[in-house]
């Protein structure tokens, strides 16, 4: 399966007309094949995976991504993730298991339905960013509609 396109550097959800920052919980391990996955939450998915590049002795790659309304629900959606993976026995430590990319994906997507948490997959997230243009665009569209006017 190949790595999920992450969102391209400058774009942002618009959601309602309204800029958003939203918060994602990824799966993340060294290649495509199996190794020890960290499962875990954050903002900027790019600055993160960078971070951990750099502490990494190994290429890592980005192998799901689902999105959140905030970091604090993107957390409680990890942690339970966390919950149902230790429960299977396949803690390493921290945040890193010993599952296939998919499964850490599949308990996920299961930790948030328990919480009755939607989530927007990494393709939905990516339909509804608009580009830097597009998003000075909607603000001075914005702009006008707050002053009274419209445009035809």
């Amino acid at each position: 399966m190949a790595p999920p396109k992450l969102p391209k550097s400058g774009h942002a959800p618009i959601i309602g007309r309204q800029e958003q920052v939203l918060a994602c919980v990824y799966v993340i391990g060294a290649g495509p094949g199996p190794s020890p996955v960290k499962v875990g939450a954050c903002l900027d998915i790019a600055r993160h995976l960078d971070e951990m590049q750099r502490a990494s002795h190994c290429l890592l790659q980005v192998h799901d991504l689902c999105w959140f309304p905030d970091l604090r629900i993107a957390k409680r959606v990890a942690a339970g993730a966390h919950t149902m993976m230790r429960t299977g026995g396949r803690h390493i430590r921290g945040e890193w298991f010993d599952v296939a990319p998919r499964k850490a994906a599949v308990w996920i997507a299961e930790s948030a339905r328990s919480l009755d948490i939607p989530l927007l997959s990494n393709d939905q997230y990516r339909k509804i960013c608009a580009s830097p243009a597009q998003r000075e665009d909607n603000e001075f569209t914005n702009f006008l509609r707050s002053v009274g006017i419209t445009s035809t």
